[in-house]
């Protein structure tokens, strides 16, 4: 008897656990509020300040990943390395035309003791972590943003590319070694998604999302299989299927329709833990963010994060959100949040010491 009790906890143990880990379907119910606290969000919030370099202020940043206990950011086309203590280590500032050099990072990645960069005008470069030049190509394609692992890089197509959705790189020589998930042509004249961030990896698993889609989905490399993982159903007005099948004038045209017909859609921007998914979507043309809680099933909806009750709100249409992975959880914070124009600061509940360098504050975080 005592061995059977135990048996049946360990079975809803397990199944507890892959009702929170995966479910094919997130219906979101409607709880909206103007703003939330940042602690109601994330489990653990630690702010960083970082320190002002002369030769390369930093600007808005982009992105922002953590690898190896360093942090690597684009901003201002430039790529920063600072240590976890906000402690300036070096920056890569190659902006031209030549083979070493870059117009606009429009996305990066780092594996391996390498830097792989996406310039916006269809180049891949690759340098060292110690900021050497190691080779770059021209790419026949607009590309998103980028993912690598192990020895191959997986870029996902941008700005109305015909073909395949993910086309792959070898790391060593950066040459073309095949491609997959053939794009629907009929989304060809609303792809305009540059400077994205469409991958994250959760439990190791490589997800991937992106604008104009209600789908979060599951991509194996080894096999090249693209699968759905959740489809999101906001307030029960999801677009239906026939919806998506339809061709569009351009991006604008399909923005106006969802728009038109209620719908709502996203998910720009995305993280998950074991408890909650975190993705932001657009309602009757309003930018806004959305926590579910995967265990409860229930949601929370708002458009602005409150970090210290005598400071400003933060908006979520102006921040940037850096959600690489479960272990890589960032938002930038501007210095005019901090600062008013005279100088004068405004609040000082966090890092009451930070200095007025125009640089922004890092908000490490953790869903």
């Amino acid at each position: 008897m005592k061995k059977y009790i135990v048996n049946t906890l360990l079975l809803l143990s397990l199944i507890s656990c892959r009702d929170i880990e995966s479910n094919d379907s997130v219906n979101v119910n409607r709880d909206y509020i103007e703003s939330i606290q940042i602690e109601d969000l994330f489990s653990d919030v630690k702010y960083l300040e970082l320190e002002y370099n002369d030769e390369y202020p930093i600007g808005n940043i982009r992105k922002v990943v953590a690898v190896d206990d360093i942090l690597y950011m684009a901003a201002n086309s430039k790529l920063f390395q600072y240590t976890l203590d906000g402690k300036f280590i070096s920056c890569i500032s190659r902006k031209g035309r030549g083979p070493q050099e870059y117009i606009n990072i429009a996305d990066f990645a780092v594996n391996d003791g390498y830097i792989y960069i996406i310039d916006r005008n269809n180049k891949l470069l690759k340098y060292s972590t110690d900021n050497k030049f190691i080779a770059s190509i021209d790419l026949p394609f607009y590309v998103a943003t980028i993912y690598v692992e192990e020895d191959v890089i997986v870029l996902s197509s941008a700005y109305q590319n015909q073909g395949d959705k993910f086309r792959l790189y070898s790391t060593e020589e950066l040459k073309s070694i095949g491609s997959f998930e053939p794009i629907n042509p009929v989304e060809i004249t609303y792809r305009h998604f540059f400077g994205q961030s469409n991958f994250y990896t959760y439990n190791d698993v490589l997800c991937f999302h992106e604008p104009l889609n209600d789908n979060l989905f599951e991509i194996d490399l080894k096999n090249r299989r693209f699968d759905k993982r959740y489809s999101v159903d906001i307030f029960g007005r999801k677009a239906p299927a026939d919806f998506w099948r339809k061709e569009y004038e351009s991006v604008m045209d399909i923005n106006n329709k969802l728009e038109a017909r209620g719908y709502c859609y996203g998910l720009p921007i995305f993280a998950e833990s074991k408890e909650s998914i975190l993705f932001t979507y657009i309602e009757d043309g309003k930018y806004r963010m959305c926590l579910h809680n995967k265990r409860k099933n229930k949601s929370v909806q708002f458009e602005n994060i409150k970090l210290d009750t005598d400071q400003p709100v933060l908006s979520v249409t102006e921040t940037t959100f850096c959600f690489d992975s479960d272990e890589s959880q960032f938002i930038v914070i501007p210095d005019t949040y901090f600062w008013n124009e005279d100088g004068s600061r405004l609040g000082k509940g966090i890092l009451p010491q930070c200095s007025n360098t125009g640089n922004p504050i890092l908000a490490i975080v953790k869903l």
